[in-house]
């Protein structure tokens, strides 16, 4: 059960991930590019995840291991959704900052006055793009782990789909508050959001705390054996090895 219920939490955090419906999109659109298209800068999350990832599990982890500091599986994920939380807010600040420098004030996704952005630069919305990466590599890689080594065998493919169901509400509740995704509210689809992370992430460690006093592996029920070629060559020889026939001598 615990295996499916740690993957509830995931709706807040990927609405932190990526914002709230289409208001990240709306306030990469209201900063100046410079010429840089606007998704240039969504590629970042992928490059913040292939970066991360061996700088944990090749240093930060073995680290922590050697100082005898236990960085369990619940801990790790916690950190994730307040990092998540962190990233969500600083889209709300650069989001303020814009309201605040944009021609139009908070009408700034729609400004025709001028330029139609505001002066500050594109790159600033980097910052929680690459901020909410490094929350994905604490939270999913770890929560996937989890839940794969505790499922029963027959139940393992049920575990992910149950996580990717809770994508599909992250989805649906972005859908549902669609017209709320703009000016002059943008600030606030990335505030709550966030508020709300910070709060579920210390629910989610009183919750499952005691995970982390536990081991996680997986199970190989048939490991292969090493075969020598002599071996093998003797049982195919032994497969084609056909019995003599009695043979009667005939007297002519």
């Amino acid at each position: 059960m615990a295996a499916c219920a740690i993957f509830l939490f995931f709706p807040i955090q990927q609405i932190n991930d990526g914002g709230l419906g289409a208001a990240a999109n709306a306030q990469s659109a209201s900063l100046t590019s410079n010429g840089v298209p606007n998704d240039v800068l969504d590629n970042l999350n992928s490059l913040a995840i292939i970066v991360l990832i061996p700088i944990l599990n090749h240093g930060i982890y073995p680290l922590l291991r050697k100082l005898g500091i236990k960085f369990g599986p619940i801990k790790r994920m916690t950190f994730g959704f307040l990092i998540a939380a962190i990233g969500a807010s600083s889209y709300a600040v650069i989001q303020y900052e814009i309201y605040q420098t944009s021609p139009c004030g908070y009408a700034a996704s729609t400004c025709e006055i001028g330029t139609g952005v505001s002066p500050l630069s594109l790159w600033l919305y980097a910052i929680p793009t690459a901020v909410t990466a490094f929350s994905e590599v604490f939270i999913n890689v770890t929560a996937y782990g989890i839940a794969y080594s505790r499922a029963p065998p027959n139940m393992k493919g049920f575990v992910i789909a149950i996580s990717l169901f809770m994508t599909a509400i992250s989805t649906a509740i972005s859908l549902a508050t669609a017209d709320a995704i703009q000016d002059p509210h943008l600030i606030w689809c990335f505030a709550v959001p966030s508020i709300i992370g910070f709060v579920a992430a210390f629910v989610f460690y009183f919750l499952f705390r005691h995970l982390d006093d536990e081991e996680f592996f997986i199970d190989i029920e048939e490991p292969i054996k090493s075969v020598d070629k002599d071996d093998i060559e003797k049982n195919i020889y032994d497969e084609k090895k056909v019995e003599p026939r009695e043979i009667k001598e005939v007297s002519m």
